[in-house]
């Protein structure tokens, strides 16, 4: 009967350590997991950031062009002697 009860002791106690070793993965994982999502979440924003600052250098080019345009025109118009 003893023998039954240690047998089943030393089970519950290998059980436990492997659950507690388990557990500790499991939080450096989830630690690890929520470092990964604040850096993207960084990477996100940063990439908004850079997408807006693309879209406003890109209205200025386009502005830029038409005024190049017009000045081109204007130019033109002023050596023919129209």
């Amino acid at each position: 009967m003893r023998i039954k009860f240690y047998i089943v002791l030393v089970m519950l106690i290998i059980s436990s350590a492997l659950l507690l070793i388990s557990h500790q993965e499991l939080n450096k994982v989830k630690e690890e997991n929520t470092n990964l999502n604040n850096k993207y979440v960084e990477i996100s924003e940063k990439y908004t950031e850079c997408q807006q600052e693309k879209n406003i250098i890109l209205d200025e080019v386009i502005m830029l062009e038409e005024e190049n345009q017009i000045l081109g025109s204007y130019a033109a118009y002023h050596q023919l002697g129209i």
